[in-house]
């Protein structure tokens, strides 16, 4: 019997292999569809790359950085301190601000008053614009007196004076370049005894006798002229008075009107007369110092 199962067992076999033969054959078709070509060294066109099906993450759902809360914190904090500000609370800045520098504001106007030679005590009123300049209108007073004995019995002495000053600050700061345009008038006022001889006889009376002097003057001067913030400033200055354009008078007139005529012709007179003109015009044409050893006021 077994020629008879021998043709059976080889059929079943030869299905086998032709089975087997179709399965191989599918997969490794399968397999070259799935293999990336390799990329031509010349060719144009980029490699195609596989696809991801991955979903891309959600950036709510990644952790924040450290930079990132800083970020945020300080945009929380300058909302806070805009808003304390406007409420008036201050913010850490303004408490670390400078209480008082000076010369802050653009534009200040004052009162200011000095104390200085030849007018002792002199009022103005002071004007800075900016940082680099600032002006004044001052005005200048002196009066005094002194007895002579034998020349002259009692001299006063009166002066007015007014001016307007330009100052240029080089620094932007206090020290400055000024220059001062003023008109001054002096006033002396002196009395002395005076004889005269009339027919052999000797005449003695008082004369008084005044002399004006009035002349323009410019004043170039340096100083410091220091304006805080509060308003107070504070300053000093020294120059030369230059004075040009100026006249003279000068009258004398004796106590008793009987013995005018009789002393104005004395020789005696007609030298006091002399000596005093000469002393008015040269002081009128003298250039004298400028020192002004402290001004002090308040700036609005």
């Amino acid at each position: 019997m077994w020629h008879k199962a021998l043709p059976v067992s080889l059929a079943g076999l030869w299905i086998s292999t032709i089975s087997w033969g179709e399965t191989h054959s599918a997969a490794g078709t399968a397999e070259s569809e799935n293999v990336v070509e390799p990329y031509p060294l010349f060719s144009d066109e980029p490699p195609a790359l596989p696809m991801i099906d991955e979903k891309a993450p959600d950036p709510s759902d990644m952790p924040r950085s450290i930079m990132e809360i800083d970020s945020e914190n300080a945009e929380v904090n300058g909302t806070v301190a805009k808003e304390n500000q406007r409420l008036g609370e201050g913010t850490e800045g303004d408490m670390n601000e400078e209480p008082d520098k000076p010369r802050q504001k653009q534009w200040r106007l004052g009162p200011t008053i000095s104390l200085s030679f030849p007018y002792f005590i002199s009022p103005s009123v002071e004007w800075t614009v900016g940082k680099s300049f600032s002006a004044g209108l001052g005005l200048g007073n002196l009066k005094m007196s002194k007895d002579f004995g034998n020349s002259f019995e009692k001299v006063e002495l009166k002066v007015n004076s007014r001016d307007v000053r330009f100052r240029y600050h080089p620094f932007r700061g206090d020290f400055f370049m000024g220059l001062a345009l003023g008109a001054l008038d002096l006033n002396v006022k002196g009395k002395k005894k005076t004889t005269a001889e009339v027919d052999n006889q000797t005449t003695s009376g008082v004369v008084a006798s005044e002399s004006q002097i009035k002349s323009r003057y410019v004043t170039p001067h340096l100083g410091w002229l220091s304006v805080y913030e509060s308003g107070f400033c504070f300053g000093f200055e020294l120059g030369y008075h230059f004075p040009y354009q100026s006249s003279s008078t000068y009258s004398a007139n004796a106590q008793d009107p009987n013995l005018d005529s009789v002393l104005k012709s004395s020789s005696e007179f007609q030298e006091q007369k002399k000596d005093l003109e000469d002393i008015v015009k040269k002081l009128g044409k003298t250039a004298i110092p400028y020192v002004n050893l402290l001004r002090i006021g308040w700036l609005f």
